[in-house]
């Protein structure tokens, strides 16, 4: 079994270590060598986390190495994907990258800001066949005292595998009502 964590060492870390820990050959998409070093020592088995040090905005290359870690570790069962929306001329070349890399049924597990709650902001990523696609929507906590805040990358990490072992089509994590309560 190999998943694909793109973005897995900063809010998604706790999830490439789950998976890794669950018996998984765990790719992981980073851009910051201390965060993949970080990861890797904090893994029960390294050996079997294929760390991909690129830059997101770089879709050619981003795709070559996914494409080069399919290659060494089998075809992608399931993808963990949270990408900033500055490398968005990125998505088509993992997507295809992706694609050419999976097994015949695969699920993908698109993590999203708050914004994705809302009518006429949700996209959904186009995924070929065998694409099972899940939705994760961040959302923030309400205080007992009024007062709200954004997730911990504890709860995004805990969202986000819950999500995988119920494998339901949308999650959201934590709350987006009332919108106008969400911090700023």
């Amino acid at each position: 079994m190999h998943a694909l964590v793109v973005g897995g060492t900063g809010m998604l870390k706790d999830v490439a270590l789950w998976l890794n820990r669950s018996g998984w050959t765990t790719t992981v998409v980073a851009r910051r060598t201390e965060r993949m070093d970080a990861l890797l020592a904090a893994s029960d088995e390294p050996e079997n986390v294929t760390p991909v040090l690129v830059d997101w905005h770089d879709g050619r290359m981003l795709a070559r190495a996914v494409r080069e870690a399919a290659r060494r570790n089998g075809p992608y069962a399931l993808v963990v994907w949270w990408m900033h929306a500055s490398a968005a001329d990125s998505e088509p070349w993992l997507l295809r990258a992706i694609g050419e890399s999976a097994a015949a049924t695969w699920r993908l597990f698109h993590v999203k800001g708050s914004r994705a709650s809302l009518p006429g902001q949700n996209r959904r990523l186009p995924l070929g066949a065998g694409g099972l696609y899940r939705e994760v929507i961040l959302g923030f906590q309400l205080e007992s005292d009024g007062t709200s805040r954004w997730l911990t990358h504890q709860e995004i990490a805990g969202g986000v595998i819950a999500a995988i072992e119920r494998d339901d089509v949308q999650t959201i994590v934590g709350r987006v009502d009332p919108w106008d309560q969400r911090p700023v």
